[in-house]
Parts: structure tokens; sequence; C-alpha cells
């Protein structure tokens, strides 16, 4: 479809973000906005005790990457966990049941799945080792588990997907979840990004490239939506306008990149531009001249436009995406005093744009 073809939907709201990046820090706590670079690949720290903490439900057999899921999608039902316990102390118990609909959806993104858990298991069931798994093992070792691990933290009955597409892979998730929410097949959707590191450096470049002065990273970034702007007494703390995954502009340089940009914006947020000021986010698959590009050809179109360098301090993985996003929700939130409109920008290897453009509420709307 042509992207002037692409026309603005109701916005999805924002009720909750959160999530945790390298070592299962907390983004706000640890990263946050303007927070510490990452000075070396994440390591893959055990997470065992931290999920037995937050959600001691989960089995003890999920793997590395299932907690890694689980910590980030607690992180963001933490925060709306807490705004109702501030709002609602002396509400009845059926409204504090309702901070979370059971039938809400989760969409899992993923750019390259449980790979450590699935590579042992692998390993030790070929020669020259030729074990049989446990069963509990090899059940829990479907890429599917970690979004089935969330449900059952958050207590979720609805239908859970996981989706890959490489560096896209979150743009794909979010890009459906605001699919279905259109179409009135859900009306709150738990979206997330989850991708683990590997040790050796080598052993993960393989499958996602990092230039060699980039840091490795990993992470979990959620953000729970909702059709509607207020429920149970709480604002929600943002709103999605779109989010599309574009093919290759028709020519390679950046002028193309632009082109499709400064269209998908101007479809989706024709207001925005003027009335709000703007951060670009740059993803995973921008490199520093588009970058500098963007931020140079967009002015006229974003004369307030701000850069956000979110992979300083989260690394670079497939779905960094979620966390940056996620970030901005989470940690800016308080220190805005106005309406701040972002556009997240990130390419695939094949060329592919995805493009996702979103606002950040003051708390004190």
């Amino acid at each position: 479809m042509d992207i002037r073809q692409t026309r603005a939907l109701p916005p999805v709201y924002i009720r909750a973000a959160g999530g945790v990046v390298a070592a299962a820090s907390g983004m706000v706590d640890a990263a946050g906005l303007g927070g510490p670079a990452l000075c070396a690949d994440a390591k893959p720290v055990a997470l065992r005790a931290q999920v037995a903490l937050v959600a001691p439900q989960v089995s003890r057999m999920a793997s590395r990457f299932s907690q890694l899921a689980v910590l980030g999608a607690a992180d963001c039902l933490r925060r709306l966990e807490g705004e109702f316990n501030d709002e609602l102390k002396n509400a009845p118990e059926k409204e504090l049941d309702n901070a979370l609909d059971a039938n809400s959806r989760i969409y899992l993104a993923t750019g390259l799945g449980d790979v450590a858990h699935t590579d042992a298991l692998y390993f030790g069931v070929m020669p020259p080792r030729s074990e049989m798994p446990p069963p509990a093992r090899f059940a829990t070792s479907g890429n599917n588990m970690a979004a089935f691990f969330v449900a059952q933290r958050a207590g979720l009955t609805a239908r859970n997907l996981t989706l890959s597409d490489a560096e896209l892979s979150f743009e794909a998730a979010l890009e459906l979840a605001l699919s279905d929410m259109a179409a009135s097949a859900s009306r709150s959707a738990l979206v997330g990004g989850v991708d683990e590191t590997t040790l050796p450096r080598e052993f993960y470049t393989r499958r996602f490239h990092v230039a060699a002065e980039q840091m490795i990273g990993e992470g979990s970034g959620w953000l729970l939506l909702d059709v509607a702007p207020e429920r149970n007494g709480i604002r929600a703390r943002g709103a999605i306008l779109g989010a599309r995954i574009l093919p290759a502009p028709a020519t390679p340089d950046s002028t193309g990149l632009i082109d499709q940009v400064r269209q998908f914006f101007e479809n989706v947020a024709p207001d925005a531009p003027t009335a709000f000021p703007v951060a670009v986010l740059p993803g995973t698959g921008i490199t520093v001249d588009d970058a500098l590009v963007l931020q140079h050809e967009l002015g006229s179109l974003l004369p307030h436009g701000v850069g956000h360098d979110y992979l300083g301090w989260s690394g670079h993985f497939p779905t960094a995406a979620a966390v940056g996003i996620a970030a901005m929700f989470a940690a800016n939130v308080e220190q805005l005093r106005e309406t701040l409109t972002c556009l997240h920008v990130n390419r695939d290897s094949a060329g592919r744009t995805g493009l996702i453009v979103f606002k950040v509420y003051p708390s004190s709307r």
C-alpha cells in the first residue's frame, strides 16, 4: 500500500511502560534518559533469584530468555499496580482487580529468540553427548514459552503471540497489536520486545550484526496498551499514533528514507510538528550518517526536534527499540511540562523502514 494512503487511526493509549536492561537493571534506576553509557558487552548474569521475587509462580525450569521477559513485563505492571495502590486505596476490591484486564493480549517480539537455551538443548541431544533432555527442560524450550510465562505472571487468559522479524521485530509486533485493536479484536494489550545476550561475542554477532565499536546489550521492554484514555480513574501516560513497516525506498541513499519518514509522520500526526516538541529516536539499523541526516533534513518538519540516543545505555540488540520507547514513558514523564511527540525510525538489513510515532504526556496532564 502506498504510504500516502496511510490514514490516521484513533490513538491507542499507554497505561504503563517499563522493563529491564543489561544485568536486569531497571531502566529508570540504572539507565534511564541521559544515563551512563554501556561500556562493555552485557554479560548473561543469572536471573532466577530476581524472578523468584517478582514472579514466584514461574517455573524454575523457565529459560533465561523467559526469565528476562517476565522481569521486564513485571516492571511494567509494577508501575500500573503502584498507581492503583496510590489512587484507589479505598476503592472496592473489584475495582482493584480491574487494574489489568484478564483478556489483554500479549505480543512478544524477539529478534533472536531463546538462543542459549535452545543451543544447550541441541548440543546435549546431538553426538557426542547424545543425552535425553529432562522432559520439563524440553517442554520449556520453545520461543513461545516466554509469552506463556508472562501471561502466567500477569494473570492473563487471552491469546498471546510471539513474533520475530530481525531488527524490526518490535515494530512488527506493535503494528499487529494496533491493527487488532483498531479492528476491535481486543481493547488492551501487553506488547514487549525481548532479546538476551550470549557469549562469546562471535557467537552473538554471527546472528545479529554489531559493529566492533558498539556494545552488545540485552533487554526486555514493555508497553501496556488500551483503547481508552482513562480507566478506573487512572489517566494514560501517552499514546501510540501509528506504527508501520514500509518496503525499502526506491533510492538507497538517505533521500528515500527522509521521504518515507516525512510522509508517514505527516499522515499519522499532521498537527504534531507545529503543536509539540518532537524527539527523534534512531534505531539499531540507522547509521550515524543517516541519524545526522534525519536531524538535519527534517528540521523544517520537526522544528523542535531533539535526538535521543538510547542505544548508548541499552546496548545493541534486535528489540532495543522496546526499551528505548518504554523508557520515554517510564523515566521522562515526571520531567515533562508539555506533551512530547516522538518519532522512532529503524531499518533492517533489507532496507525496509520501521516507523513508530507516539506521544508522552506530562504527569500534570
